[in-house]
C-alpha cells in the first residue's frame, strides 16, 4: 500500500507533480491511503481516479489527527508492499526524529507531515519526500537522504542506517 501525507495547501506546481506521479505509478490491489484533510495533498489524492483508502479523523482535535495519521501509517506498514510518500511545506522542525514510538515523532513539533514520516521511517516504512529542497530535509536523522528519480520526477529517499539494537540481540 502507498501512503501518501502532506501539506494542507500545495502550490500549483506542486498539485501538478502530484497528478503527474500518481498518473504514472502502478498502484497494487492495496491502493493508496491517505488522510482527511478537505484540502491539499489530501483532497487532490482522493479527487484521483485511482482506489484510496480515506483514513478519518475523529475531529479536528489534535490528538485525533494523530490518531489518524498513526492508524495510516500502521496499515501501510502492515501492507506487501509498503512505501509513504511525503509534501511537507516547510524544513522538518528539529524535535522530530525516526522512532517505532508514534508519541516520540508527534510530540508537538509543528509538521504533521514530518511527524508522519518520522513515525513511518522509525517503523521501516520505505520514505520518500517531494517537493522541498534538500535545506529542508532533517540531515540529523540517522541515515541518508539520497536523489531518485524512479517515479517520473525528483525526490529525496530516507535511506536509515542499521538500527543498534540489531547487534544486542545478534547469537
Amino acid at each position: 500500500m502507498l501512503g501518501m501525507s502532506g501539506a494542507r495547501k500545495l502550490s500549483s506546481r506542486l498539485i501538478a507533480q502530484v497528478n503527474h506521479l500518481l498518473s504514472r505509478i502502478g498502484v497494487d490491489d492495496q491502493g493508496i491511503a491517505v488522510g482527511c484533510c478537505p484540502t491539499g495533498l489530501d483532497f487532490v489524492v482522493r479527487q484521483s481516479k485511482l482506489d484510496v483508502k480515506v483514513f478519518r479523523a475523529a475531529s479536528r482535535k489534535p490528538a485525533d489527527l494523530v490518531a489518524r495519521s498513526v492508524a495510516m501509517v500502521r496499515a501501510v506498514q502492515e501492507s506487501s508492499d509498503p512505501s509513504l510518500f511525503v509534501w511537507p511545506s516547510a524544513k522538518c522542525p528539529g524535535s522530530v526524529s525516526p522512532s517505532p514510538s508514534a508519541t516520540a515523532c508527534f510530540c508537538g513539533g509543528g509538521s504533521g507531515s514530518w511527524a508522519t514520516a518520522a513515525f513511518a521511517a522509525g517503523l521501516g516504512v520505505p520514505l520518500f519526500v517531494f517537493g522541498v529542497p534538500a535545506t529542508s530535509l532533517p540531515f540529523t536523522w540517522p541515515g541518508e537522504w539520497l536523489v531518485t528519480h524512479r517515479f517520473g520526477c525528483s525526490c529525496f529517499q530516507f535511506v536509515p542506517s542499521a538500527s543498534p539494537q540489531f547487534f544486542l540481540f545478534k547469537s
